[in-house]
């Protein structure tokens, strides 16, 4: 893959998707910058530094201009918003990769020539990539990978609690216990 130790990776979108693309390109051996949103402040970015942010940043004009200047390789796009895509397209090293598995309504402003002057690859991916499964699997058996922290409990009573709460984009993931 793209995530290489010692690569620089940005991750935007600090839902389930973005928490464990920066635990997995951490894992990988590369340095890591999550970007998110004021929201993710309190809980989000916290779990993001917590399973291997190096960094974490509040997305917006300057997150990006320092992220300009660190020149990632690697940017895997999870949340999904146009802004995010754009400004990947905008700042990610030449010869880079853009991963897009998030979901927005669009549309997005990329920008094209500097992708294609700049030989930089934009890959969408639905559902993930099932060849990596054992390997997860592996390093969640060894303690490498905690999914853990992006995890929260509630009793299946309480299940219009734990839907609002996502809608409030508190937590990250409510698992229902019966």
């Amino acid at each position: 893959g793209q995530v290489k130790p010692g690569g620089r990776v940005v991750v935007t979108g600090a839902g389930m998707i973005g928490l464990g693309a920066v635990a997995i390109a951490a894992i990988e051996g590369a340095e890591v910058r999550a970007m998110g949103t004021e929201r993710d402040l309190a809980e989000r970015l916290p779990i993001a530094t917590q399973v291997g942010a190096a960094r974490t940043l509040v997305f917006g004009d300057q997150a990006l201009a320092e992220i300009a200047e660190w020149a990632p390789r690697v940017w895997i796009e999870a949340s999904g918003a146009a802004a995010a895509v754009e400004g990947a397209s905008n700042v990610v090293a030449k010869g880079g990769t853009i991963v897009s598995p998030g979901l927005g309504s669009g549309p997005w402003n990329v920008n094209v020539g500097r992708m294609s002057f700049n030989s930089i690859s934009l890959l969408g991916m639905w559902g993930g990539n099932i060849a990596h499964l054992d390997d997860i699997a592996r390093w969640m058996q060894e303690g490498r990978l905690d999914i853990k922290p992006m995890l929260q409990s509630m009793p299946l009573s309480e299940w219009r609690e734990a839907f609002d709460m996502l809608r409030r984009q508190e937590g990250v993931k409510v698992v229902l216990v019966p």
